[in-house]
């Protein structure tokens, strides 16, 4: 904060560094955000899933992204726990809920040809 208050007293052209290094704390702490976000989503889904692939969030917008292969047998109660989750996040997060879909995430590679 005190680097941020320091910058907008500045002339624009004489904060240039400072600005970068605003904007690189920032950043860095978003990401540190993110993991956090994205650990909390599958902690609190992964009960309900049989398996978990934890992703990594692809725009700036994204906090959290995962799949998770889900027994149509739990798929309710998987339902449930993402609304409870959405709850407790409102303002801050928008959970979405895609699916069913084909469980490529859960497909091991290939094995390497020698």
């Amino acid at each position: 904060m005190a680097l941020r208050d320091s910058v907008r007293q500045l002339p624009e052209d004489a904060a240039y560094y400072e600005r970068v290094r605003l904007g690189e704390l920032i950043a860095h702490a978003l990401e540190g955000k993110r993991e956090k976000d994205n650990a909390a989503v599958a902690q609190a889904l992964a009960p309900h899933a049989v398996a978990v692939a934890p992703r990594q969030p692809t725009g700036d917008d994204t906090a959290a992204d995962a799949a998770f292969l889900v027994d149509a047998a739990q798929r309710r109660k998987f339902e449930r726990a993402v609304d409870e989750l959405g709850h407790h996040w409102a303002g801050r997060v928008r959970l979405r809920l895609l699916g069913p879909l084909a469980p490529y995430d859960f497909v091991p590679p290939p094995p390497e040809e020698a």
